[in-house]
């Protein structure tokens, strides 16, 4: 509530308001979480997290969407390899000098 209240009053009179909320850290907490219902009260319709999966569309009331952001990192390079497989082939972009960890 306040980062919200704070957002208000200090970035929108600059850039207009919006209905994007991309989540702190990519993390986002249940849709049953108080909240979620209050962003989705205060106007935010498109809530962004970090993850595999390209969008999820709401199928009820509320017309809300859920999009993940690919996370594309050196950690993501070395594990989700399968995963970016269809963007490119992670093992051909990793440095072979780079050392590993």
């Amino acid at each position: 509530v306040r980062d919200l209240d704070r957002w208000r009053a200090e970035v929108e009179p600059l850039i207009g308001s919006t209905s994007v909320y991309i989540y702190p850290h990519g993390r986002m907490p249940p849709m049953s979480d108080p909240k979620t219902a209050y962003l989705l009260k205060n106007g935010f319709r498109i809530l962004c997290t970090v993850g595999p999966t390209p969008y999820q569309p709401d199928p009820g009331p509320g017309r809300y969407v859920l999009m993940e952001r690919r996370h594309i990192d050196g950690m993501a390079l070395r594990t989700q390899g399968r995963m970016l497989s269809h963007l490119f082939d992670a093992a051909a972009v990793i440095d072979p000098v780079r050392p590993k960890r």
